[in-house]
C-alpha cells in the first residue's frame, strides 16, 4: 500500500494534464472579455471556467465534471506529497508538521473551487498553500536538493503574483495565462518531488 501511495501522485498529475486537454477542448465559449468567443482561449479564460456548469456564452459545459475530477487528482496528488516528503526525507519537527497540517489542508480547501465559494477558497487555502511550499524551501534548502530548491523559489513567487493579482487586480489582463504557467509549473515540480521521493523511498 506504501508504495502505491508513492506512485499515486504522479499518476495523479499525469491525468490532471490529459483531463485538463479534454476539458478545454470541450468547452463551449466565452470569456469575461468576449461571451460570443468560441472555445476555450488559453490567453483569456481561467481554469475555474471549466468547471462551471455554464459557459460564459450561455451553454451547457459538457466539460465542467471533467475539470472538476482534475481539480480533485492534481489536489489529491499534491496533497500525498506533502504527507510523504518529510517523511521519505527525513525532515525534522517543526518543518515536518507544517509541510503536511499546511499542505493536506490547503490542498483540501481548494477542492471546493467550483463551488459558489470560489473565492473565500482562494482567500483560504492559497496562504496556507504558501506557507507549505516556503517550508519545503527550508527542507530542500537543508537537503541540498538545489534543483527543485531553485524550482521551488519559482513556483513561490509564481504564486505570490498570482495571489497578489488576483486580490488587488493590479495587471489583471496576465492573470489567466499567469495562472496556467503557475498550475503547469507546480505540477511538474510536484512530479519531481516525487520522483525524488520514490529513490529515497
Amino acid at each position: 500500500m506504501y508504495k502505491v501511495l508513492q506512485v499515486a501522485p504522479l499518476a495523479g498529475i499525469a491525468l490532471f494534464f490529459v483531463l485538463y486537454l479534454i476539458a478545454a477542448c470541450l468547452y463551449p465559449g466565452g470569456n469575461q472579455h468576449d461571451k460570443t468567443a468560441k472555445g476555450f482561449s488559453m490567453r483569456h479564460n481561467y481554469w475555474c471556467d471549466l468547471m462551471d456548469h455554464t459557459a460564459y456564452n450561455g451553454e451547457v459545459n459538457p466539460g465542467s465534471t471533467i475539470a472538476i475530477v482534475a481539480t480533485a487528482f492534481v489536489c489529491g496528488s499534491i496533497g500525498i506529497l506533502c504527507y510523504y516528503f518529510p517523511l521519505a526525507l527525513q525532515v525534522q519537527e517543526p518543518l515536518s508538521w507544517v509541510i503536511q497540517w499546511s499542505g493536506i489542508i490547503s490542498m483540501t480547501v481548494f477542492l471546493f473551487l467550483f463551488t459558489k465559494w470560489h473565492n473565500q477558497v482562494i482567500l483560504v487555502a492559497s496562504p496556507l498553500a504558501g506557507i507549505a511550499l516556503f517550508t519545503i524551501l527550508i527542507a530542500l534548502f537543508n537537503l541540498q536538493e538545489w534543483p527543485l530548491l531553485y524550482f521551488a523559489i519559482v513556483c513561490f513567487l509564481l504564486s505570490l503574483a498570482n495571489f497578489v493579482i488576483y486580490q488587488t487586480g493590479w495587471m489583471l489582463s496576465i492573470l489567466p495565462v499567469l495562472q496556467k504557467i503557475l498550475f503547469a509549473s507546480i505540477a511538474i515540480w510536484a512530479a519531481l518531488v516525487n520522483v525524488l521521493i520514490i529513490k529515497k523511498g
